[in-house]
């Protein structure tokens, strides 16, 4: 009589006693592998290359670029005069026109003006006092009257319209960043010329106040209007 191995009913059929279950060798899709691969090799470039830059100073590294300078001059920041504009616009334009043109025989332009082109002190004393008699720019001469703001606009104020105007209209200065007026110096004239901040008397007297103006030559005009406090300094 043939003995039997005993068997075992499973879901899936039967199978004899003993048995051992396995599993079909199923190998990893070539996509999958591809894409690992690629990873790796990409992980490894990158850590070569950042232990590369980490022996370098910022500066090496911006200059192995060919950026160096741009990157600086990216980090400077220019002056924000938007709201000496706004002030410009509001208190000057009227006279001196947006563009900066003025009006014929009254009020001078401000481009090409030696007053505006000089140390912004002069501009900022022309503002604080206002000036009334003849004034020279580029060769035309200018009998109108400009009011004082000495006792209207506060120093942040007078030196915001002084920073827009000369960083707009300095021909002279062939550059950008002109010399900026602090508040701290519109102070200091202001407590120069205060409490009454009586007007200039025409271009004359801000020649003799100021040295500076004074290579610039005096017109005859001009000195025809100077007063005799200021002719007399």
């Amino acid at each position: 009589m043939t003995s039997r191995k005993p068997r075992i009913r499973t879901i899936s059929g039967t199978v004899r006693k003993g048995y051992e279950p396995s599993e079909n060798f199923n190998p990893i899709p070539w996509p999958l592998f591809a894409v690992a691969m690629a990873l790796i090799a990409w992980g490894a470039y990158t850590l070569f290359t950042a232990s590369g830059y980490a022996d370098k100073t910022p500066t090496e590294v911006v200059s192995s670029s060919g950026n160096a300078e741009n990157s600086l001059a990216d980090n400077q920041e220019e002056p924000d005069h938007s709201r000496g504009e706004a002030l410009f616009v509001t208190n000057c334009s009227t006279c001196h026109q947006i563009n900066g043109v003025g009006m014929r025989d009254a009020i001078p332009p401000l481009a090409g003006s030696p007053f505006v082109a000089a140390d912004p002190a002069v501009m900022a004393s022309i503002m604080i006092r206002g000036i009334e008699g003849p004034i020279e720019v580029k060769g035309n001469t200018f009998n109108g009257k400009m009011p004082t703001f000495g006792s209207t606009l506060n120093d942040d104020e007078i030196a915001g319209i002084v920073n827009y105007v000369r960083s707009r209209w300095d021909d002279d200065s062939g550059e950008q960043d002109v010399r900026q007026l602090s508040a701290q110096e519109v102070a200091s004239l202001k407590s120069r010329y205060g409490p009454s901040f009586e007007p200039w008397s025409g271009g004359k007297a801000l020649r003799v106040e100021f040295p500076i103006m004074a290579s610039q030559g005096v017109t005859a005009d001009e000195g025809r209007a100077t007063s005799s406090k200021e002719a007399a300094k």
